[in-house]
Formats: structure tokens, C-alpha cells, sequence
């Protein structure tokens, strides 16, 4: 019997292949564990793990309108105002998106929606409404998404609550907006999905 001779170079490389092997199953690991997560396909039951059957039909159906991750809208709803269709901001924001008048009355006025525009400076009480809050909420996420000043979840939240950027880092709403995002969902990072979001592509939905 003749017994191979051991040196230093074959311990390497028999260490070398050994930590590829490991790499390369944790690497396959992370990444199916990530598609399992932000692939959405609309046909599928999606859990929302939010306990509201009308406020999960209506961001699931309106996020997939705008092309949006429905993890992320729940997520950013839960920091704007805790998912309270109720809530009303000291500022005058109303329900979900925490949505002022003039920036809502706008949306619609932009997607053609002129009879809601007038029902909204009438009556802002309908700015409550879930399917109503939610949409032009959505319609103003994905107008700033496609925006080219857009870069970052930052630039992003900083413009949707009215460019103010020194108060979401004096109130560390990035940390808050990702700690709403891992209670429901887990570790994925929340950078991810948001540029999945605004490229249009990913694993954020089937075409």
C-alpha cells in the first residue's frame, strides 16, 4: 500500500478548496434566503403579518399598480404613523402616508383624479380613508423613486415628508424606518428592496 506523501502544499489546497466549499454554501444560502423574501409573485398569498384584512388588500394591490415592495410600504406606513388610519400629525398630516392637504390635493390633480382633489380640500377627513390614503401615499412614492435626485433611502424619505432631511437624521427615521422593517420581515436589508424598488426590477414582483 502505498500511503501519499503530506506536505505543506497539499494542506493548503486541501484547505483552500475546503473554505471555497464553505463560502460558496453560505453565499447560495444568503442569496435564496433573500429571493425567498423579496420575490413577490401577486398570485401567491403574501404575509403582510399586519392584522387588517382591508389595509392588506389594499397595499398589496396598490403597491403591485406603482411597482412597489409591499414589505416596504407597510414598513414605511408603520414609521410614518404606526399603521393608525387615524392618525393625524401636528402638522395637519392625515392617515397612513401622513399626507398633507396641498400634497394630496397635487397627486390628484397629477394622476387626473380632479372631482378627488375637490373632495379632499372639501372634506380632508377622507384622507382617512385606507384604499384613498394609500394610493395617492403610493402615486407620491413612486413619482419620487423615479425622480433622478432620488439616490437614497435618505434622499428618498427626505423627500416624501417635504425635503426635510435634518429632521430625519435629528429623529433617526432611517434607524426607525429599518428596525419597522426587520420586526416583520426578518434581517433582509431594507437598502435592498429599496433599490429593487427604484430600478423597477429585482425580485420584487412577476411581469
Amino acid at each position: 500500500m502505498i500511503i501519499p506523501q503530506v506536505n505543506d502544499k497539499n494542506i493548503i489546497i486541501f484547505l483552500s478548496i475546503v473554505f471555497l466549499s464553505i463560502s460558496l454554501f453560505f453565499n447560495f444560502l444568503f442569496i435564496n434566503t433573500n429571493k425567498e423574501i423579496l420575490t413577490l409573485n401577486f398570485n401567491d398569498e403574501i404575509d403582510l403579518k399586519i392584522n387588517n384584512i382591508i389595509m392588506e388588500k389594499a397595499i398589496l394591490s396598490i403597491s403591485q399598480e406603482f411597482q412597489l415592495s409591499p414589505y416596504y410600504v407597510v414598513s414605511h406606513f408603520d414609521t410614518e404613523s404606526k399603521l393608525n388610519p387615524r392618525a393625524k400629525g401636528k402638522d395637519g398630516d392625515y392617515g397612513l402616508g401622513q399626507l398633507l392637504i396641498p400634497t394630496a390635493i397635487g397627486i390628484a390633480n397629477r394622476k387626473g383624479l380632479t372631482n378627488l382633489a375637490k373632495d379632499i380640500k372639501r372634506d380632508p377627513s377622507i384622507l382617512y380613508d385606507i384604499y384613498i390614503n394609500t394610493y395617492l401615499s403610493c402615486c407620491l412614492m413612486r413619482e419620487i423613486l423615479d425622480s433622478e435626485k432620488t439616490l437614497d433611502i435618505i434622499d428618498f424619505q427626505g423627500q416624501y415628508n417635504r425635503g426635510k432631511k435634518i429632521w430625519l437624521m435629528k429623529n433617526n427615521y432611517p434607524t426607525r424606518m429599518k428596525k419597522c422593517y426587520k420586526k416583520r420581515y426578518g434581517n433582509i436589508d431594507i437598502n435592498i428592496v429599496f433599490k429593487l424598488m427604484k430600478n423597477r426590477g429585482g425580485f420584487l414582483w412577476k411581469n
